[in-house]
């Protein structure tokens, strides 16, 4: 009897701020390693062992004052959201830790508004999809307009920068969680949750 194909998903940390040069070598060598061991499945005919990823608190971490610069494919909090089912039950809650503490770092990022919008539908998964469920959109407007000023803040001092004016008009624009809408079995978040993560979860 063959046995089942199965491949293996390997996500390497990014880890944020400073690093050292060998820190940096492990990341890259790793990936590189399980790379090249793809390719040469590859050539001999077959399907690859691996896939590979990188996450970490943002989609591109500089080191060693910019001279490198190592780009993430996913943020680290949405692996406890995709992989929430294996995690006992905490998955969720560190996610939203995650995130918020992105949130708080309070400098400009042009993935403010993705975060945001992350830790709002995970936040209202954890609070409940149903229409009589809790829903602080009080709690998510005070976030939103508090990164919205972020970015404004940055605007002024770079008025040519049209995707900081266009993740500005992303917060300004964006509709509140509402209870009722063209999802009828539940608060209109739950629409906004799958769209975000499931294509993650595949």
């Amino acid at each position: 009897m063959q046995k089942a194909f199965s491949m293996k998903h390997l996500t390497i940390l990014v880890p944020d701020g400073q690093s050292s040069f060998s820190t940096i070598a492990c990341i890259v060598g790793t990936y590189e390693i399980f790379t090249r061991a793809n390719e040469y499945w590859k050539k001999a005919g077959k399907n690859e062992l691996f896939h590979v990823s990188t996450a970490g608190v943002s989609k591109k971490t500089e080191y060693n004052n910019g001279l490198v610069t190592i780009k993430s494919e996913t943020n680290i909090a949405d692996q406890y959201v995709k992989h929430y089912d294996s995690l006992n039950d905490i998955g969720y809650d560190t996610a939203i830790v995650k995130y918020k503490s992105i949130l708080e770092h309070k400098d400009y990022s042009l993935y403010l508004f993705e975060t945001w919008l992350k830790w709002r539908a995970t936040y209202q998964h954890s609070n409940g999809l149903s229409k009589s469920s809790d829903i602080p959109n009080d709690e998510y407007n005070r976030s939103r307009e508090e990164e919205a000023t972020i970015i404004l803040n940055y605007i002024t001092m770079h008025t040519d920068d049209e995707m900081a004016i266009n993740e500005f008009l992303l917060f300004a624009t964006h509709d509140i969680v509402r209870r009722f809408g063209d999802y009828p079995y539940g608060n209109q978040s739950t629409l906004e949750f799958h769209e975000l993560f499931d294509e993650q979860k595949k």
